[in-house]
């Protein structure tokens, strides 16, 4: 019998981006001071109203809301030769985002204080104060796999309108 997989933290959807040049960046030692300590331990600030402004939209330019992200295991390219091929739900049912205002230093601006989005900074690009907004899966995923994602954007209503198919994502 072979070794028994290794699990990894789940993956994470790129649904926004935002550039933070001239506000202070979720590093700065602002962040270490209260009230913003606790600010950046449980979420992430951003200048603004409406974290809305900042996340992908649909064609129409409405947004991407109500939302769930899926996944499966894909065999091409895995360690794994025998994959199950299940769709995986990884989020909830996502309708909005938790989100309040707040001032930060005299700028409006947001605490998004939803479990389930994280900030990073954004990877090969010339701009420091540029990061990128995440969808956390929130299920493991087995080391030196591939897996694909798919998110399900549904109506209003809450019927499904589509299957939205992302690039395929190898986990190392």
């Amino acid at each position: 019998m072979g070794q028994p997989p290794i699990l990894v933290q789940g993956g994470a959807v790129l649904v926004g981006r935002v550039d933070l040049t001239g506000y202070p960046p979720p590093t700065s030692v602002i962040w270490a001071q209260e009230p913003y300590k606790s600010a950046f331990n449980q979420g992430f600030v951003l200048p603004g109203n409406s974290i809305f402004q900042y996340l992908f939209t649909r064609l129409d330019g409405s947004p991407l809301f109500p939302l769930a992200l899926y996944r499966y295991q894909r065999a091409d390219g895995s360690a794994w030769t025998e994959v199950g091929g299940d769709l995986v739900q990884v989020s909830p049912l996502i309708e909005t985002v938790a989100f309040q205002q707040v001032v930060v230093e005299g700028i409006p601006s947001i605490h998004v204080r939803d479990p389930f989005f994280f900030l990073h900074q954004a990877a090969n690009t010339d701009t420091p104060h540029l990061y990128d907004i995440y969808l956390r899966d929130t299920q493991p995923v087995v080391a030196g796999s591939e897996y694909v994602y798919l998110v399900a954007d549904y109506s209003a209503d809450h019927e499904l309108v589509r299957y939205i198919n992302l690039p395929s994502v190898f986990v190392p």
